[in-house]
């Protein structure tokens, strides 16, 4: 299942598979050294243990026929389990119950670049799959470009286990609605430009995730644009949004309303996550206006209550060393 190397203050975690850079820090949600306890309680806590084994692992295979075992960080992790929970409970009638103008409005996810974020929709994906609320749903992952579509349905593809299903990439509009005209199930890609062939709607279908890499790229025409189109086109939809543009000091108004990857110092519910930074490569960065603005205030993420008071941004610590600011 997992391995764990640890001297009982420093902790890693890897697989079978894992070479020795692969042996990952596991740090508490709250900041601070990745000790052998925050793993404990961190993933070994009985349900997160089961989430983490039927949402977080994934067995890839290459073209020589080696099997790689693969499993979450602590961020992935984290941010599986807090953005389903969002999903869920974001969805619209007759799939959910959420009436009020949050509705569909699944949150955005941060990643930094080479923390992973590509394995993370694929866990999002399957832990939506297996959620009995969702009755089966169909992950739409839409991307802004053919090199990135191919790029992350590979990706799907080699983890197709973790999904119990063949995703499918639409080949055009006609092709997409399609792929949609069906009651549940389906993982399908396409890019945003096949919602700006044509208007009108493709599904009313409310268990229909969509999930936009490269959001903030993607989800600026909301007045006039791809965004407002496969919105449109998906009125029923649950709108999840992927980004790895960094949100800085000058960000504050955009990132309160964002759905983050680890939980907040005063333990806030998914629905009120603050912001928070992500292992690999991230580092400190200079404050600078962030073009997620326009993507939030959108409505791709709930406003957090749950924000710090004071308004400062906190320290957080991440693998190797590496300290960010959230």
């Amino acid at each position: 299942m997992l391995l764990v190397a640890s001297d009982g203050l420093l902790t890693r975690v890897g697989s079978i598979t894992s070479g020795r850079q692969r042996y990952m820090p596991w740090r508490p949600a709250t900041g601070g050294e990745p000790t052998l306890g925050a793993l404990i309680r961190g993933v070994f806590e009985p349900a997160a243990l089961l989430d983490y084994l039927r949402s977080c692992v994934i067995f890839e295979e290459d073209e020589r026929g080696n099997v790689a075992k693969k499993v979450a960080g602590y961020h992935q992790f984290r941010a599986v389990r807090h953005t389903c929970a969002k999903v869920l409970a974001s969805l619209k009638p007759p799939a959910g119950i959420n009436t009020t103008s949050e509705a569909g409005k699944g949150g955005v996810v941060w990643h930094t670049q080479g923390s992973g974020k590509s394995l993370t929709m694929l866990m999002l994906a399957g832990a939506l799959i297996r959620e009995s609320a969702m009755a089966n749903p169909t992950i739409v992952m839409v991307t802004d470009r053919n090199d990135l579509d191919d790029q992350l349905f590979g990706t799907f593809a080699g983890g197709r286990a973790l999904l119990r299903q063949d995703p499918v990439q639409a080949e055009s509009r006609a092709h997409l609605q399609e792929l949609l005209d069906r009651a549940s199930g389906g993982v399908i890609f396409t890019t945003i430009h096949k919602f700006t062939e044509e208007h009108g709607i493709i599904s009313e279908r409310a268990n229909v995730v969509v999930m936009a890499d490269e959001a903030h790229r993607s989800q600026y025409g909301f007045t006039e644009g791809g965004a407002r189109w496969m919105r449109e086109a998906l009125p029923n939809a649950t709108f999840v949004g992927f980004t790895g543009t960094p949100l800085d000091r000058g960000a504050r108004s955009a990132s309160s309303r964002l759905l983050a990857l680890a939980e907040s110092r005063t333990a806030a519910p998914p629905s009120t996550i603050n912001p928070a930074a992500i292992p690999g490569s991230a580092r400190k960065r200079s404050a600078r206006p962030s073009p997620l603005g326009p993507a939030a205030k959108a409505g791709l993420g709930p406003a957090a209550p749950g924000a710090p008071q004071s308004g400062a941004w906190r320290t957080v610590h991440g693998p190797g060393g590496r300290d960010f600011r959230a």
